[in-house]
């Protein structure tokens, strides 16, 4: 293409909606990638479509299909949405034209923050707070209760245990790759930033008003809020890391002490 245009993978997710809008808005064209048809698929700020190969079942055909497109369309930027995009971008950004804009952190620093165990040494390095863990052969010390039973991957899902009698249940239906963390009582919030190189182009907080559960998870509704002790602590993980591309760190507001511990850190594009 000759107009100026700007590349959006994977555009079936959601969360690639606002971002096709917002890329049109700027006056680029919008090139749509997408490993399966979605409702992106429709909009009239997306100049191209293309399908490419679902990352998930063949990671090496699917960069093979971004860069073919990529050498076809010559995009000035790759802004990738999913983890799974931001993740295999990373891997094989040598791949790619050195003259084309992919935002997203090396590789190892992506599988790094993605463990939440790893979070621990982090937060030990830059002193910040972060919940009690017990590793799998300290469990049963935890306290009474309630804890949250979570995988230390990306992709974990996290069950909350109210009872120390229930928790020995839980444990037996997880695999070996999972953590008991004490549940912090409070509430949730997030930072978020874009950067490059662990300096700051961008960045804001956000509290959430409706959680999916009164234990966490999702959240239903939050608000913008400007909050500077998150924001210091947001910009120590952000500048320790040297990151480059978007990034959402979520923090939990002990309701008790007022301190702020960290619960995850998102590498990707949000949908907040």
């Amino acid at each position: 293409m000759s107009e100026k245009c700007i590349a959006v993978v994977s555009a079936n997710y959601r969360k690639a909606y606002p971002v096709i809008k917002s890329v049109y808005e700027m006056g680029f064209k919008v090139i749509a990638l997408f490993y399966k048809w979605s409702s992106p698929i429709f909009s009239r700020y997306v100049s191209k479509r293309y399908l490419i190969a679902n990352p998930y079942v063949n990671e090496k055909r699917y960069v093979n299909d971004v860069i073919s497109v990529v050498n076809n369309v010559k995009p000035l930027m790759i802004i990738p949405i999913g983890f799974i995009d931001t993740l295999l971008l990373s891997k094989y950004k040598q791949k790619f034209p050195s003259n084309i804009i992919i935002p997203i952190p090396e590789f190892e620093t992506i599988t790094y923050v993605s463990r939440k165990d790893n979070l621990v040494k982090l937060c030990e390095r830059i002193g910040i707070k972060y919940p009690q863990i017990y590793s799998l052969n300290e469990y049963q010390f935890a306290p009474t209760g309630p804890v949250v039973v979570k995988g230390v991957s990306d992709a974990s899902k996290p069950e909350y245990v109210f009872f120390k009698e229930s928790l020995s249940d839980v444990i037996k239906l997880k695999n070996k790759s999972f953590m008991v963390q004490d549940f912090v009582p409070g509430v949730g919030c997030g930072y978020f930033a874009l950067a490059k190189n662990g300096s700051i182009i961008v960045d804001y907080t956000h509290v959430r008003v409706i959680e999916e559960k009164p234990s966490g998870g999702p959240s239903m509704l939050a608000c913008l809020d400007f909050n500077p002790e998150l924001i210091f602590l947001g910009r120590k993980i952000v500048k320790e890391l040297k990151w480059t591309g978007v990034i959402m760190a979520e923090f939990r507001r002990n309701i008790e002490t007022g301190d702020y511990y960290l619960l995850k850190i998102n590498p990707k594009l949000f949908w907040n």
